[in-house]
Protein backbone atom coordinates (compact mmCIF):
# COMPACT_ATOMS: atom_id res chain seq x y z
CA UNK A 1 0.00 0.00 0.00
CA UNK A 2 1.15 3.71 -0.70
CA UNK A 3 1.27 4.57 2.59
CA UNK A 4 3.91 2.28 3.10
CA UNK A 5 6.32 4.39 0.54
CA UNK A 6 7.72 6.76 2.70
CA UNK A 7 9.08 4.03 5.43
CA UNK A 8 10.55 1.07 2.91
CA UNK A 9 14.24 3.09 3.45
CA UNK A 10 13.84 3.06 7.19
CA UNK A 11 16.02 1.06 8.67
CA UNK A 12 14.11 -2.18 10.62
CA UNK A 13 10.45 -1.28 8.84
CA UNK A 14 8.40 -3.95 8.00
CA UNK A 15 5.64 -3.26 5.51
CA UNK A 16 3.48 -6.64 6.58
CA UNK A 17 4.71 -8.61 9.86
CA UNK A 18 2.26 -11.51 9.02
CA UNK A 19 4.34 -12.34 5.78
CA UNK A 20 7.13 -13.73 7.47
CA UNK A 21 8.22 -16.54 9.55
CA UNK A 22 11.44 -15.24 10.57
CA UNK A 23 12.22 -12.22 13.21
CA UNK A 24 14.86 -10.47 10.72
CA UNK A 25 16.16 -7.11 10.35
CA UNK A 26 14.82 -6.18 7.01
CA UNK A 27 17.58 -3.78 6.80
CA UNK A 28 18.69 -4.66 2.81
CA UNK A 29 16.65 -1.60 1.59
CA UNK A 30 18.66 0.81 4.28
CA UNK A 31 21.58 -0.60 3.54
CA UNK A 32 21.07 -0.11 -0.60
CA UNK A 33 20.73 3.56 0.13
CA UNK A 34 23.33 4.02 2.29
CA UNK A 35 25.72 2.00 -0.45
CA UNK A 36 24.05 4.22 -3.28
CA UNK A 37 24.46 7.48 -1.23
CA UNK A 38 27.97 6.64 -0.45
CA UNK A 39 29.16 6.35 -3.97
CA UNK A 40 26.73 9.36 -5.11
CA UNK A 41 24.12 7.41 -6.14
CA UNK A 42 20.31 6.82 -5.44
CA UNK A 43 17.59 4.95 -5.52
CA UNK A 44 13.67 6.08 -5.82
CA UNK A 45 10.89 3.94 -5.25
CA UNK A 46 7.71 4.34 -7.47
CA UNK A 47 4.31 2.60 -7.04
CA UNK A 48 1.27 2.43 -9.55
CA UNK A 49 -1.64 -0.39 -10.22
CA UNK A 50 0.08 -2.91 -7.93
CA UNK A 51 3.53 -2.53 -9.51
CA UNK A 52 6.84 -1.35 -7.63
CA UNK A 53 9.56 0.05 -9.43
CA UNK A 54 12.87 0.78 -7.56
CA UNK A 55 15.68 2.81 -9.41
CA UNK A 56 19.09 2.71 -8.80
CA UNK A 57 21.04 5.37 -9.71
CA UNK A 58 24.62 5.69 -10.11
CA UNK A 59 26.60 8.54 -11.21
CA UNK A 60 28.13 8.76 -14.22
CA UNK A 61 32.13 8.44 -14.42
CA UNK A 62 34.73 9.56 -16.95
CA UNK A 63 37.49 6.39 -16.97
Amino acid sequence: PMEHLPHLFDRFYRADKSRTKVDTDSAGLSITLAIMRAHQGDVTIRSAQKKTRFTLRFPHMVI
